[in-house]
C-alpha cells in the first residue's frame, strides 16, 4: 500500500469514527494524519468541525482556515468558516464571510457565462446549491438561528418518528440560540409528537413570538393548539398562516380542520378545497373534505371522494370508516355494516371503528339482542388489549365511596360532547333543573369544542364546567379524579364523539351510562345503566353488561321548548286526505319500514306521507329514496321530501302532519315527544330491544297506549283504524299537549326525585 493509500485509508476510518460519534478516537486518527505531513484538506476541515462540536472554536477556526488554504476552491470550507465564527459568538464576521463567499459564486457564474459556451446542467445545479447553501447560513446568522448543520440532525430525528431523540438533541440548542424560532420550533414539534402538550405549547409560543409572519411556526403552532383544544386561538393563527402563504396546502388543511371541529362545516369546505387545490395533496385533506361535504349535506360528492382514496389507499382506515358512515347516513345499511366489519378485520384492535360497527348495528333488523351483545363485548375486549391493563377495581375507590355514604350531596359527573342544542341536553335539563334538596352537586365534563345558547343555560346548573376535547385521557381521567366526583355518568355510550376510553381507566367509584345510548356498552368498568321498567322488562337482564336501574315510569322526561308554536287545527279538516309524517334521518327508514308504510297508505284512501330529514338537501339522495319507495310499491306522488330546517321552523311543520309513523327497530325519541307537544299523535312498533321499546316507553309514559303496536300486522290495523276516526283525531289533538304536561313523560321534580333517588342507593350500596 503507498503512502497515499494509507492516508486515505486513515481518513476513511477517522470520517467513520467521527459518524458513530466516537469523536476521541476520531479526533486521534484525524491529528495522525495531520502530524504525518502533507495532509488532504479534509483532515484539517473536518477536525475543526469536530473541535466545534467540543465548542473548541479557537483551535476549530485555525483548522478551517488551513483546509481553506490547502484548497481556496472548496465551497464546504468557506460555508464552516463563517460557521465557526457565527458559533463563536461573531455574527458579524460570519456575515462577511458569507457575502464575500456570495460575491465568489457570482463572479464564477458570470465568468462562466461570458465563455460563450452554455453551462452544463450539472454546474448549474451546483451553482443552485451552493447559492441555496449560503442563503441558508445568512439566514440562520441574520435571525440568530442554529446553523443548517446543527439543526439537520434534529430534523432527520422528527423525519424518522424519533422524537426522543429529538428532544435529547435539540433541547441544549434552545438554551444556546434562545432568540431563533427554529431550535424552538423543533423543539415544540418533537414534544408535540410525544403527547407532552404544555411544554410543546410553550416552545411554540417562543418560536411564535420570535417569528410571528413564519407560515411554519403558525402552522405547527396552530395544530397544537386546536390538539389542546384552544381550537378558536387555531383557528386565528392559521388563518393568519394561509394569508401570509395562501399555496401552503398543510395550513388549509389544518385550518379546514380546525373548522370542523367547531361545526363551521361550511368554512371548512372553503378551507380544505383550497388545501386539495395545492400541489401535492394530502390524504388528510381529501378524507377531511369527505367529511365537511357529508355535514353540509353532500353525501353523493363525499362517497365519491372516499371510494377514490381507498381505490389509492386500500387500507387507510379513516376513509373506510367515513365511508361507512356516508352509507349508513344514506340509508345503505348493510353497505355500511359490511365497511364496518372489513374494518375490524383489518384493524383487529381499532376499538373506535368497533363503537361505530356496534352503532351502526342498532339500525340493523334482523340483528338480535344476542348479536348486539356479542359485537359489545367484542368492542370491549379491543379497547381493553388497547389500554394494555386492566382499569383500576372499586377497592381503588373504597375509602371515597364510604366517606360519600354519609355525605348530604354526592358529586355526580357528567361526560358528553352534546352539552349544546342537542336532544341529549333537552332531556339532561328536566334533571339538573328539577332536583330537590339535598339534590347532587353537578359537575360537566364537556368533549366538544361548540358552544351555543343551550350549553349557556346548561353551565348554570354546574358547579364547574370542565372542558376535555383537548385533553388526552389519561389526562382527563385525572383531571376528574381530582375533583372527588361519586358518580360519574357517561351520556354517549357508543354515539359520537364518546369518552368510553376514559370510563375505561375507572375515574369514580360508581359509573353509569344513561340518556345518549339505548343498549349494553360492553364495557366492564360502567357498573350501571339508567333505564326504566317498560324500555327494560325483567327478561331483559342479560342483554347488558351492566347492571339495570329501572326507573318507574321513563328513563326520558321531556321539558317544554323554549319556542313553540300553538297547536293549529288537523289537516285533514282542511285537506279532505290523512297526512302521515316522519322526522327520522334515512338511516331509520329502511326497506322494511317503506313496505309496510306502503300498505298503510294503500289502505288509507288519498293519504300522504311528508318525510323530513337532513339528507334531502342532496339531490342524489332523493332520487335514491323515491326510487326505493316504488320499490316497495309507493306511488312517488303521495311522498313529499322535504330538507331540514331550524328547530322553531320544524316545530312548524308538524301542522300539516296529522299522524306521525314511527321507523322501527330504531323510533323516535326527541321528535316523539316534540310530536306529542305539538297534538300529533305517533304510532310506534315495539321490538324486543331496548331502543326498539323506547317509542313504546314515551307513549306508555304519557298515557297514549293506544299508538302502540305489538305486530306488523298491528302497526298496519291501527294506522287504518286511527286514521279513519277524524273526529277523534281532531279532539286528540287538541287536549294532546295539556295531557302531555299533566303525564309521567313531563313530571320533572318526580323524574328527578327518581333519578336521585336510585342512583342514591345504588351509591349506598357500594359503600356498603
Amino acid at each position: 500500500m503507498t503512502p497515499e493509500q494509507k492516508q486515505d485509508s486513515r481518513l476513511e476510518l477517522a470520517v467513520k469514527l467521527h459518524r458513530a460519534g466516537r469523536l476521541d478516537e476520531a479526533r486521534k486518527h484525524y491529528q495522525k494524519i495531520i502530524e504525518a505531513g502533507d495532509p488532504p484538506a479534509d483532515a484539517f476541515h473536518n477536525l475543526g468541525t469536530l473541535l466545534a462540536f467540543r465548542a473548541e472554536f479557537t483551535g476549530a477556526i485555525e483548522l478551517v482556515e488551513k483546509a481553506i488554504f490547502a484548497d481556496p476552491e472548496n465551497l464546504q470550507y468557506r460555508l464552516s468558516y463563517a460557521e465557526l465564527h457565527y458559533l463563536d459568538g461573531n455574527p458579524s464576521k460570519a456575515v462577511d464571510i458569507l457575502n464575500g463567499l456570495s460575491e465568489r459564486l457570482g463572479r464564477a457564474q458570470a465568468k462562466s457565462g461570458s465563455c460563450g459556451a452554455p453551462m452544463s446542467q450539472r454546474d448549474q445545479d451546483h451553482g443552485q446549491i451552493a447559492k441555496a447553501a449560503v442563503h441558508a447560513l445568512m439566514h440562520a446568522v441574520l435571525r440568530h438561528n442554529p446553523p443548517p448543520s446543527l439543526l439537520a440532525p434534529v430534523l432527520q430525528m422528527l423525519t424518522e418518528k424519533n422524537f426522543v431523540g429529538a428532544v435529547n438533541f435539540v433541547e441544549p440548542l434552545t438554551a444556546r440560540f434562545p432568540n431563533g424560532s427554529t431550535s424552538w420550533l423543533a423543539y415544540g414539534t418533537a414534544l408535540y409528537h410525544l403527547n407532552r402538550l404544555t411544554d410543546a405549547l410553550n416552545a411554540l409560543q417562543k418560536a411564535y413570538l420570535i417569528a410571528p409572519e413564519d407560515p411554519e411556526v403558525l402552522n405547527t403552532f396552530g395544530v397544537a393548539l386546536k390538539a389542546n383544544g384552544q381550537i378558536h386561538q387555531s383557528i386565528a393563527i392559521l388563518r393568519h398562516a394561509v394569508a401570509i402563504a395562501p399555496n401552503e396546502g398543510k395550513a388549509w388543511s389544518n385550518l379546514g380542520a380546525s373548522y370542523l371541529e367547531l361545526g363551521l362545516f361550511a368554512d371548512a369546505v372553503s378551507a380544505l378545497q383550497r388545501a386539495c387545490q395545492c400541489k401535492p395533496v394530502s390524504i388528510e385533506s381529501l378524507n377531511n373534505l369527505s367529511v365537511a361535504l357529508r355535514h353540509t349535506g353532500n353525501w353523493t360528492k363525499a362517497e365519491i371522494i372516499l371510494k377514490k382514496i381507498i381505490e389509492e389507499h386500500p387500507h387507510y382506515q379513516d376513509a373506510i370508516n367515513n365511508l361507512a358512515v356516508v352509507f349508513r347516513e344514506s340509508g345503505e345499511l348493510t353497505q355500511a355494516l359490511s365497511m364496518y366489519k372489513a374494518l375490524c378485520t383489518l384493524s383487529p384492535t381499532n376499538w373506535a371503528a368497533r363503537s361505530n360497527w356496534l352503532f351502526a348495528s342498532q339500525y340493523e333488523p334482523t340483528l338480535t339482542h344476542i348479536d348486539l351483545k356479542h359485537l359489545a363485548e367484542q368492542f370491549g375486549i379491543s379497547l381493553r388489549t388497547h389500554l394494555g391493563t386492566m382499569a383500576p377495581h372499586h377497592a381503588v375507590f373504597a375509602n371515597q365511596a364510604r366517606n360519600a355514604a354519609t355525605k348530604q350531596r354526592l358529586r355526580v359527573g357528567f361526560v358528553s360532547a352534546d352539552l349544546r342544542n342537542h336532544p341529549v341536553a333537552y332531556f339532561l335539563t328536566s334533571l339538573l333543573a328539577n332536583q330537590t334538596e339535598p339534590g347532587c352537586e353537578w359537575f360537566a365534563y364537556s368533549n366538544s369544542a361548540i358552544e351555543d345558547d343551550m350549553s349557556q343555560h346548561l353551565r348554570s346548573f354546574f358547579s364547574k364546567w370542565q372542558m376535555i376535547n383537548g385533553l388526552t385521557d389519561e389526562s382527563a381521567a385525572e383531571l376528574i379524579r381530582s375533583d372527588d366526583i361519586d358518580v360519574l355518568v357517561d351520556l354517549s355510550g357508543h354515539t359520537a364523539l364518546n369518552r368510553l376510553a376514559l370510563f375505561a381507566r375507572r375515574c369514580a367509584p360508581l359509573q353509569l351510562t344513561w340518556l345518549g345510548y339505548y343498549a349494553t356498552t360492553g364495557l366492564s368498568e360502567i357498573d350501571a345503566m339508567i333505564s326504566d321498567v317498560y324500555s327494560t322488562p325483567s327478561e331483559t337482564t342479560e342483554w347488558f353488561s351492566e347492571r339495570l336501574i329501572r326507573l318507574p315510569t321513563t328513563r326520558l322526561c321531556f321539558s317544554e321548548p323554549v319556542e313553540s308554536p300553538t297547536v293549529n287545527d288537523s289537516p285533514v279538516a282542511r285537506n279532505g286526505f290523512i297526512t302521515f309524517g316522519s322526522f327520522q334521518h334515512l338511516t331509520k327508514i329502511g326497506d322494511h319500514v317503506l313496505r309496510l308504510w306502503g300498505e298503510v297508505l294503500k289502505h288509507v284512501t288519498g293519504s300522504v306521507i311528508r318525510i323530513q330529514a337532513r339528507q334531502f338537501v342532496d339531490a342524489g339522495l332523493r332520487e335514491k329514496f323515491l326510487a326505493r319507495c316504488e320499490k316497495q310499491s309507493i306511488d312517488p306522488d303521495r311522498v313529499y321530501l322535504l330538507p331540514p330546517s331550524d328547530r322553531l321552523a320544524y316545530l312548524s311543520s308538524y301542522h300539516h302532519i296529522d299522524i306521525v309513523l314511527d321507523t322501527f327497530p330504531f323510533p323516535g325519541g326527541t321528535t316523539t315527544c316534540e310530536a306529542l307537544w305539538m297534538g300529533v299523535p305517533t304510532l310506534t312498533l315495539v321490538g324486543d330491544r331496548m331502543i326498539s321499546r323506547q317509542g313504546g316507553s314515551l307513549l306508555n309514559a304519557a298515557g297514549l297506549t293506544d299508538w302502540i303496536a305489538t305486530s306488523e300486522r298491528d302497526y298496519i290495523q291501527t294506522a287504518i283504524s286511527q286514521a279513519s276516526d277524524m273526529d277523534a283525531l281532531k279532539a286528540l289533538r287538541g287536549s294532546l299537549r295539556d295531557r302531555l304536561s299533566h303525564s309521567a313523560l313531563m313530571n320533572h321534580e318526580q323524574f328527578a326525585a327518581d333519578w336521585i333517588g336510585a342512583v342514591r342507593a345504588l351509591h349506598k350500596q357500594l359503600s356498603l
